[in-house]
């Protein structure tokens, strides 16, 4: 039955994606721990880098002095880096969570369709 290969399908794909999302969360966790931050690098006479860092609502934006020691900046820019990756699984995450509230939203209409359509009175398992 087309049915049984629908339901079957639907839910390799809901555990398919509640897989992703408890990976991109450890991703997540794991570029965390390490430290993320977030600025545009900027250097000063091709030598000296400092950070721009993004304005807020209370100041605008402000400079972070870093130097021209090659240790701190690669710190500071790989921190960077994993801001940026971090915010991209952010994005990813949403959209899988979004998808999976919407999956959850057409499964209920569809059965509470389903239900009124047969009329059957079946207890729910």
């Amino acid at each position: 039955m087309k049915v049984l290969k629908s339901l079957a399908s639907i839910q390799a794909q809901y555990e398919a994606v509640v897989r992703e999302i408890e990976s991109l969360k450890v991703k997540q966790m794991a570029l965390k721990k390490a430290g993320i931050d977030y600025g545009t690098p900027n250097y000063k006479q091709g030598r000296y880098l400092r950070i721009v860092r993004p304005a807020t609502d209370e100041r605008g934006r402000q400079f972070e002095y870093i130097g021209a020691d090659p240790e701190k900046q690669q710190a500071v820019l790989s921190a960077i880096e994993r801001g940026k990756e971090y915010d991209e699984l952010d994005g990813r995450l949403v959209s899988l969570e979004k998808a999976l509230r919407r999956l959850d939203d057409d499964l209920y209409h569809l059965t509470n369709t389903f239900k009124w359509s047969h009329g059957l009175a079946i207890e729910d398992a």
